[in-house]
């Protein structure tokens, strides 16, 4: 077995007071600097552990229902960096920003680098912000999400076509290395790329093959996830399907106001594109493709 390292670095507790949501922005950047939830300290606990084998075996008893990858991540920032708070933060404070920046990819290629940037900046009008500074990996899977994503539409767009497919095989599985629950990133690509097979009445062996090779973590974890089931019955916060509908309510709700914003912003843009003498309509975007679609609301 292991004994964890004392450190000198001393934590403040985060507390129920500290998520107000009433708080500007700044107040909640200025955590960087003071409460850590008792998961980041539990994220702060593994990185200490001398050696990968014993992470792996601390894992195997299923306290932490987690695939080591973050854990290990964590472990190489905090003894190359130092442990600090910021430094235990930085994969997800990174993590953010390379989800802002996909997203901006994404919608840029089918609108334009306007539209681009409002969804770029809109995750942070979310509760999704606040995975930007949690030494938590619920950030990587948002941003390895994100960049599946764009691997997707550029391989069904022929861009790049084989850096593409591996880029779409990598970032799943990576998204999976990061947490379980990635699987579910599976479903809203499987149905867009479902949909495109449909409407093109052939099979892209290539972007199927790529999901398939993606799921490869799953069996690799599969002895740490049997051990998380044997305590997932005593589990504090058991996920239950009909959960999502609050999920997405609770993420979305501090978003109300910049999304009316958003949405007045986008009619006064159109108005304008559309009293520029014609020029818009020669240059306006294609509406998206059926697949894509799909996979956003799936």
């Amino acid at each position: 077995m292991y004994t964890a390292k004392a450190r000198s670095t001393a934590y403040h507790l985060y507390t129920p007071q500290d998520d107000n949501l009433t708080r500007s922005r700044v107040e909640l950047v200025a955590d960087l600097r003071r409460a850590m939830s008792a998961d980041e300290l539990f994220t702060v606990y593994i990185a200490r552990i001398p050696t990968v084998p014993d992470v792996w075996a601390f894992l195997a008893t299923g306290v932490e229902q987690t695939p080591p990858t973050f854990h290990l991540l964590s472990r190489w920032v905090i003894h190359t960096l130092g442990e600090h708070h910021v430094t235990v933060r930085l994969p997800s404070i990174l993590a953010v920003g390379v989800l802002g920046i996909c997203l901006f990819v994404v919608v840029s290629r089918r609108t334009s680098p306007a539209y681009g940037f409002i969804a770029m900046l809109f995750p942070l009008t979310t509760q999704a912000f606040l995975y930007a500074y949690e030494a938590r990996p619920y950030a990587l899977v948002l941003a390895f999400s994100a960049a599946s994503l764009l691997c997707w539409t550029s391989a069904a767009d022929g861009r790049r076509r084989a850096l593409s497919l591996a880029g779409l095989a990598v970032t799943l599985a990576a998204a999976l290395c990061s947490h379980y629950y990635a699987v579910l990133v599976f479903l809203p690509l499987a149905a867009g790329e479902l949909a495109r097979s449909l409407d093109r009445r052939r099979v892209d062996l290539g972007i199927w093959l790529a999901f398939s090779v993606a799921t490869i973590p799953l069996f690799v974890f599969l002895p740490l996830i049997q051990s998380g089931r044997k305590l997932a019955a005593t589990f504090w916060a058991r996920p239950q399907w009909q959960q999502m509908a609050d999920f997405y309510q609770h993420v979305l709700s501090p978003a109300s106001v910049p999304l009316l914003v958003i949405v007045l912003g986008l009619a006064v843009y159109g108005l304008a594109r559309a009293s520029d003498g014609g020029k818009s309509a020669a240059t306006g975007a294609a509406p998206p493709p059926r697949h894509e679609i799909v996979a956003a609301l799936g």
